[in-house]
């Protein structure tokens, strides 16, 4: 694993024009990193550790990580679809 962290950083690899056979190849060779780093895995393990480079302890990230549940979370409080319509007084 590189310094910048699984997630890597903007301007690696960033020299001179982006073509998009060298997007395509940047894009490839970092999905690989990731698959190598279990970076998805790791994600919905809520492991902090993937952001080490920002300076904040790994427990303190893993607290601000709920955003992957929010689907599941969110449909427990949400009655059921509605229409905008429903939601405004008549005249």
């Amino acid at each position: 694993m590189s310094d910048a962290g699984p997630a890597g950083n903007n301007t690696a690899g960033m020299q001179g024009a982006m073509t998009a056979d060298r997007l395509a190849l940047a894009v490839e060779e970092r999905l690989r990193a990731w698959e190598a780093d279990r970076v998805a895995e790791r994600l919905w393990a809520r492991d902090g550790s993937l952001w080490a480079t920002s300076g904040h302890e790994p427990e303190v990230l893993a607290a601000w990580m709920g955003w992957p549940e929010l689907p599941a979370t969110m449909s427990k409080r949400v009655a059921g679809p509605s229409h905008p319509r429903d939601h405004h007084p008549r005249d």
